[in-house]
């Protein structure tokens, strides 16, 4: 089929690809032209897909492998699909930049369910692993049990035990006790033995999302015996998105040395002391733009700026006139909302943490944060949800869309039998 203009598409998806990249790193903003962004995308990919020079093309940088593998994925042609797939876990194999342009395109193609290709990858090569575990999380594919269960992990690289179990853990289908046997040691004075610490974190997570009620004794537990800050870290984000009142103390107490790990878990905590703690944390110069940021997150109001003091360079005698977030604004904020809110509240954008508020932003927001927002909105419906933020924003807003139409199913025929009984 002749298509005008191929190598215009090309180069426009190119372009839309890159600006999608860039869009998920951004601060939390309107999902909806996120959303448009990539339905331009997938119409180029539709044309492209029909193109025969798409499958002729050798690219040798990630975001042109990706277009190519994506179109040719995109195609109505079940052949011309299998072959991209099969070429795409090629790539994966082989490494280099091409293998990162595969990974991005299976993300959001992912294989038929009787395509055993990524399997077969997963069989033959043991470095790749890690790799194709964070895929199948991504994709949402139904990975057999086996592949990892507690005896197949024991002893294995930490970087695979820790995907394995992130893969399982965002998986509705696994049950609780896959993941306590990794923390249950930790409920006692022994040790957690030779797991890893992203394992643990991720065990740990799994628990938490199942509503684990002894979760919380064991979470106290590693945080003390966690020597890394990369593994603290992680901790603490448990600690704060299940808003672990005990373990507040410390996470104000980072906001002298790491502002900006502060600032982000005070907001996931989201209690009115979390907020007054980030209004004068607005003050200090050290951590007031880690704050800024946390404010958003927590109010859905934005700060003003205003000016600092007009500087002079030394050196070149050049004024540098900076601004800083207004933390008058912030007090009073503070002033005319938390009045009459209890303290056990936890708040979102402004609003009581509740699930129909995290349904709604999770929808109608993209950017960094995302994640967080669909964790804490697992942790709120009690079971993982198995939808990955970086999918396509269409599927997402429809899986999403559909929680919603439940809940509001189990509400009203509860409303309809109160109103019969009045």
């Amino acid at each position: 089929m002749a298509v005008i203009y191929t190598q215009t598409h090309w180069d426009s998806a190119l372009v839309l690809f890159r600006q999608r990249s860039t869009w998920q790193r951004r601060d939390l903003s309107d999902a909806a032209p996120l959303e448009r962004l990539e339905k331009l995308l997938r119409l180029h990919f539709h044309v492209l897909s029909r193109c025969p020079q798409t499958a002729e093309r050798q690219p040798q940088k990630a975001p042109d492998t990706f277009v190519k593998l994506a179109s040719l994925m995109s195609s109505v042609d079940g052949q011309i699909r299998h072959q991209a797939f099969l070429q795409a876990t090629e790539l994966l194999a082989a490494g280099g930049p091409k293998s990162e342009g595969a990974y991005a395109a299976l993300a959001l193609f992912a294989p038929p369910k009787d395509d055993r290709c990524l399997l077969e990858l997963f069989q033959d090569h043991e470095k790749l692993r890690p790799l194709l575990f964070r895929l199948w999380r991504d994709q949402g594919f139904q990975v057999p049990p086996a592949l990892y269960n507690r005896a197949e992990l024991q002893g294995r690289d930490p970087d695979l035990q820790q995907a394995a179990l992130a893969y399982a853990a965002d998986n509705p289908k696994v049950s609780l006790e896959t993941f306590r046997a990794y923390y249950q040691p930790l409920l006692s004075t022994a040790s957690p033995g030779d797991i890893g610490a992203g394992a643990l974190c991720a065990a740990l997570w799994g628990g938490m999302v199942r509503g684990d009620r002894e979760l919380g004794r064991a979470l106290r537990r590693a945080i003390e015996l966690e020597a890394t800050d990369t593994g603290q870290f992680a901790l603490l984000r448990l600690a704060a998105l299940s808003a672990d009142v005990e373990l507040y103390p410390v996470l104000r107490s980072l906001l002298n040395t790491k502002p900006q790990a502060a600032c982000r878990l005070m907001a996931l905590y989201g209690h009115p002391e979390a907020l007054q703690d980030l209004a004068g944390a607005l003050e200090k110069a050290h951590s007031m733009e880690a704050a800024a940021k946390a404010w958003q997150w927590s109010t859905g109001s934005g700060l003003a700026r205003k000016p600092r003091l007009s500087l002079i360079d030394a050196k070149t005698e050049t004024s540098m006139d900076k601004t800083m977030p207004d933390s008058a604004a912030a007090k009073t904020w503070l002033q005319l909302n938390l009045e009459g809110i209890p303290s056990e509240v936890r708040l979102f954008q402004g609003r009581p943490m509740t699930t129909a508020t995290l349904t709604e932003a999770a929808i109608q927001c993209a950017g960094q944060g995302d994640a967080d927002i669909i964790d804490l909105l697992a942790l709120h419906r009690g079971g993982p949800l198995a939808i990955r933020p970086k999918t396509w924003r269409a599927s997402l807003r429809q899986s999403l869309a559909r929680l919603q139409g439940a809940d509001q199913n189990k509400v009203a025929p509860a409303g309809r039998e109160g109103q019969r009984r009045a």
